[in-house]
């Protein structure tokens, strides 16, 4: 299971996406990071409604985030793990996750596939983003809303650990006498 700093969002408080008025969001410090520093100001070119801010106001990040179509995460560093604990805020309230690529590949493909999750190189972060309002804009209303609300389902069901591995090598040995078996 993730942590839940934030809590699970409450109904009322999803909005549809296609009603959001913030397009992209990230929440994080600021001022360690040259590299997310060279995001925001890749994003100050753009026509993107953006919100890049280090307040750390659970109701205002609940609002923000249930308002905002995209929410990023940037590593401080480069060559960093997933960071969870971001992912799993922003993943609570509807918006799309768009994750800089990160080296533990072993978890990517359960988050890309069940949680929508989207994993791109740093150096495109503003240009999918770009991408990805522009395919919500194409995407009729009730789609949209039916892939959030299954986005939402896998994230408010939770990750199973106890049996994840097993289920990412399926048809892999499960034992050492299978292996040597094999």
């Amino acid at each position: 299971m993730h942590q839940a700093r934030l809590g699970e969002a409450k109904e009322d408080q999803i909005v549809p996406m296609k009603k959001r008025s913030i397009d992209v969001v990230f929440y994080a410090y600021m001022e360690d990071s040259s590299r997310r520093m060279d995001i925001w100001s890749q994003f100050n070119t753009t026509n993107i409604r953006y919100l890049f801010s280090t307040e750390y106001d659970s109701d205002e990040i609940i609002q923000t985030y249930s308002n905002s179509k995209i929410c990023i995460i940037v590593h401080s560093e480069t060559e960093s793990a997933m960071e969870t604990h971001r992912l799993s805020e922003v993943s609570r309230f509807g918006c799309i996750p768009l994750i800089e690529t990160v080296n533990d590949t072993l978890l990517l493909e359960p988050y890309q596939e069940c949680g929508d999750v989207n994993f791109v190189e740093f150096d495109n972060l503003v240009n999918a983003s770009i991408e990805m309002l522009s395919k919500i804009q194409r995407t009729p209303s009730r789609v949209l809303e039916k892939e959030m609300r299954k986005r939402l389902q896998w994230w408010k069901n939770g990750i199973i650990w106890e049996t994840l591995l097993n289920d990412i090598f399926v048809g892999y040995p499960r034992t050492v006498n299978d292996a040597i078996q094999s």
